[in-house]
């Protein structure tokens, strides 16, 4: 008998201490997630871990005049555990967003009971009144089950409202796993417990000399709940990690699409132009020779001029054809190199026009010794067309109460340093400026002050990773009031690198 009781009273301790670790953790995914599940969990927990606790301390006292306060106490807090339990069916049950009339009622109306359950039987260990429950209880020390509870008929009614309250939201989880199947610990939980409960109602009724057991229906409970959430917090996670990774991909599809878009449009660019340079070409030089045989064929002067000017307009249609198709060639790549010169002209040449109709003057500052470029010029030029393109948007919403010419300065130089040579290019405009809190988003995708319809935010960012494709970088000085100046620095291989120019070749 001895090794029986050292054997049950170790069921209480590890049962109350695996449910105080449930506790905690639920606790700790309460704090977490924010979710009203875990905290009820929480609470079922640590009742569970009370309830042993205080199942201990009333088996192990074999003085009932004490035993009586520790059943007393057992008294106050366990009405509690119906409430719990049922907060938590209503919730993984899928009915706690839209909870019925008589839900709502019912828990109202268990909490009350509960609570009121509770205080009286404080008041009766308090003021020694027997309104729920006598002033001893029934010993017999020779039994497993030592004392029982003498509860009076209002508290045996208690004892049956507890009853139903399981009998009804067991069957609300019953139902709820026709649909929920992951519901099945809990489901198991309750048959634990229903189980324990019965043994023990035949032990207080005399029918055999037994142990109470609903301690471990109640961990059973517990355990079952725990699986369950625990499984859909690892569930969630499992979720938030792949809308993060997927969340990741659209970052990445964000951007690299306007690259792979301006590159289907410049291939869609190229194919046109290439038509267009093939019609326009032929009427361009036929006009050309026109004009030279009546340079040769007449003596009036202003005829030869006539001839000169209409031969010098067709040349220059000639150039801008030309850079259209340097510019929009979807091969990027060169035989032979290019100067800086060659490279901001040939921009220049695509966007004086809508440069001079917004009142803007560009001057060039390109230094004669520069390296030339070898491979890339046209992302270059798509990075000086973003920044001139910038520049010219920026003056054209300047501050109308300051005056001045609207300037645009690019400048074009080489730069020695870590033992390295850099092609530096600068577009220097007398706008603005931009305000400080935005300095550092200017690069992000998509991010514009323009107005809506005029501005993508995708400039910037482009341009930014086409240098970086240099191994350069993009960077930005501003002063309110004064313009910006936006600097690309790009490393340049030396000479015994380069490939054979085409003129070799």
């Amino acid at each position: 008998m001895d090794r029986l009781n050292e054997w049950y009273v170790a069921t209480l301790l590890l049962t109350g201490g695996i449910c105080l670790g449930f506790g905690m953790h639920a606790v700790m995914l309460a704090r977490q997630s924010r979710e009203r599940a875990y905290v009820w969990l929480a609470l079922l927990s640590l009742l569970e871990a009370a309830y042993c606790v205080v199942h201990y301390g009333y088996v192990r006292e074999v003085r009932p005049a004490i035993a009586l306060h520790w059943a007393q106490a057992f008294c106050i807090f366990t009405p509690f555990i119906t409430y719990v339990f049922a907060e938590l069916v209503v919730d993984l049950t899928g009915r706690g967003a839209r909870r019925q009339r008589w839900v709502r009622a019912y828990q109202a109306t268990n909490l009350a009971a509960a609570s009121a359950f509770s205080i009286q039987v404080a008041i009766d260990a308090a003021a020694g009144t027997t309104v729920l429950m006598g002033h001893s209880l029934v010993t017999d020390l020779g039994t497993r089950h030592r004392y029982r509870i003498p509860f009076t008929l209002l508290g045996e009614a208690w004892l049956a409202w507890a009853s139903i309250t399981f009998v009804v939201f067991t069957v609300v989880l019953v139902r709820g796993y026709r649909t929920r199947r992951y519901l099945l610990p809990i489901v198991v939980g309750c048959v634990a417990y229903f189980a324990a409960t019965i043994s023990d109602f035949v032990v207080v009724t005399g029918g055999f000399d037994m142990y109470y057991v609903q301690h471990l229906g109640f961990a059973a409970l517990v355990a079952g709940f725990y699986v369950v959430l625990a499984r859909r917090y690892e569930l969630s996670l499992a979720e938030l990690s792949a809308a993060v990774d997927s969340l990741k991909e659209q970052h990445r599809r964000l951007r690299v699409s306007p690259q792979v878009a301006h590159r289907q449009r410049l291939d869609g660019i190229g194919l046109l132009a290439a038509g267009v340079a093939h019609e326009i070409n032929n009427p361009v030089h036929g006009i050309m020779n026109y004009a030279e045989l009546l340079k040769r064929q007449t003596t009036d002067p202003q005829a030869v001029a006539f001839a000169v000017e209409i031969a010098h307009e067709c040349a220059r249609v000639a150039s801008i054809v030309n850079a259209l198709l340097s510019f929009s060639r979807s091969d990027d790549k060169q035989l032979g190199g290019i100067t800086a010169r060659e490279v901001v002209e040939d921009v220049v040449r695509l966007m004086r026009n809508a440069i001079a109709t917004q009142g803007v003057h560009l001057e060039l500052d390109i230094e004669d010794d520069i390296p030339e470029i070898h491979d890339g010029a046209q992302r270059l030029k798509q990075v000086i067309m973003n920044l001139l393109t910038n520049a010219c948007d920026a003056l054209h919403e300047r501050d109308p109460r300051r005056t001045g010419d609207k300037v645009v300065r690019i400048v074009a130089r080489k730069e020695e340093a870590d033992d390295a040579t850099y092609l530096v290019i600068e577009a220097i405009d007398n706008a603005d400026g931009i305000e400080p809190a935005l300095l550092e988003r200017i690069f992000d995708p998509f991010f514009t002050t323009k107005p809506p319809g005029r501005g993508t935010g995708l400039g910037l960012a482009i341009s930014q990773e086409l240098v970086a494709g240099y191994g350069g970088e993009l960077t930005c000085r501003t002063e309110r009031g004064e313009g910006s100046s936006f600097k690309l620095k790009i490393p340049v291989r030396d000479g015994s690198q380069r490939p054979p120019a085409l003129g070799r070749l």
